[in-house]
């Protein structure tokens, strides 16, 4: 039997991301959850986080992080904070992911 726990998203627009893509993910997400649920999957909730929000504090417990691709040439700026959040999600079980060039702030 299927968990009837939602399921946490989170889109990190970090400094560089591209917007649409960002947006995008969040549709698609959108239209998995009707589709999900319309057929007794657990809920998903993808929530958009701006790179300044994130912290220790920040959504403790999320199920999954993405980060959409980057609009900036070269690698996209990452800064310690949103690095140590990252870290600390992974370490307490959220799948950590990325699109395209958004793993270059994963590397």
């Amino acid at each position: 039997m299927r968990t009837k726990t939602p399921i946490r998203i989170a889109l990190v627009a970090y400094p560089g991301v591209t917007l649409s893509a960002l947006h995008g993910l969040s549709d698609m997400i959108a239209k998995a959850d009707e589709l999900g649920r319309a057929a007794g999957a657990p809920e998903l909730m993808a929530v958009q986080l701006a790179s300044e929000q994130v912290g220790a504090e920040t959504f403790a417990a999320l199920d999954a992080v993405v980060l959409p691709p980057s609009a900036v040439n070269g690698d996209p700026p990452a800064d310690a904070t949103l690095l140590d959040w990252l870290r600390a999600q992974h370490r307490a079980g959220a799948v950590i992911a990325s699109v395209c060039v958004g793993a270059f702030v994963l590397a």
